[in-house]
């Protein structure tokens, strides 16, 4: 199978991150490190961060060859187009192993809609390993390396199935509260 997708990332996705599991397996090759240039602004979204299309910050990440199986995944764990876009970039790599130099890739960026939601702490940094590092040490981390202990929801599993609310915290209908998990398991936000 064809490695015909240059992607980086830099957020759940990076080695050592609960998301990586995506990026472990046949379907994905690691590049190297790479850096872009100081045009954009990231922020946390709590679990994971978001980079936004504007600001003057260099964003830090890695940098995968991925098959067309992989992209479709990597778009369905991102909630491409609805809650990420994402666009082409050139990213700097210092650290290839058989591609050095700037690097065309995709980035998954932000909606512009979705702004508001992306009012967490700024990284002014554009490194989420680091800003993890120093605000939470264990925060966001894969437990271990094992990829078994990966638990994933089959298409025809819905989240619901998966966990059991008590009754404190069943899904209510607090329309204040603009995130939700729909009934296949999959988080959105609603403007």
């Amino acid at each position: 199978m064809a490695h015909t997708h240059t992607v980086f990332v830099y957020g759940s996705l990076l080695r050592g991150f609960g998301n990586h599991r995506l990026l472990a397996g046949p379907g994905a090759i690691f590049v190297g490190t790479g850096e872009t240039k100081p045009a954009f602004g990231m922020v946390s979204l709590g679990a994971f961060p978001a980079v936004l299309d504007s600001g003057e910050t260099a964003i830090r990440g890695e940098l995968y060859l991925v098959d067309d199986e992989t992209f479709a995944a990597l778009d369905r764990l991102e909630g491409f187009p609805t809650f990420y876009t994402r666009r082409r970039i050139l990213v700097d790599c210092a650290d290839g192993e058989h591609i050095r130099g700037a690097v065309d890739a995709w980035i998954y960026i932000l909606a512009s809609k979705r702004y508001g939601f992306g009012s967490g702490d700024e990284i002014a940094s554009g490194d989420w390993r680091e800003y993890v590092d120093r605000e939470e040490p264990s925060f966001a981390r894969a437990a271990d390396d094992d990829e078994e202990d990966v638990d994933e929801f089959d298409d025809d599993e819905s989240f619901d199935d998966e966990f059991e609310f008590g009754e404190d915290d069943e899904e209510d209908d607090d329309e204040s509260d603009p995130f939700f998990v729909d009934a296949d398991g999959r988080g959105s936000v609603e403007s």
